[in-house]
């Protein structure tokens, strides 16, 4: 019973950490993407940028 339960705590372990680097990746291409997006027609015509989505970073 045991050697169950540290192989099920190995596996969510893994599990966790695959989704946490996932959802880094995936902000890290929302932050570039949004970067190239600069320039393109951002701002309006008063000289501030348009309001939109706010990337944070998650901490680890």
């Amino acid at each position: 019973m045991e050697e169950l339960q540290n192989s099920l705590e190995a596996h969510e372990q893994r599990f966790n950490e695959r989704r946490n680097s996932e959802r880094v990746q995936e902000q890290m291409f929302l932050a570039h993407t949004n970067l190239n997006k600069k320039g393109s027609g951002d701002w309006n015509k008063k000289g501030g940028k348009k309001s939109g989505r706010v990337v944070r970073m998650v901490e680890q």
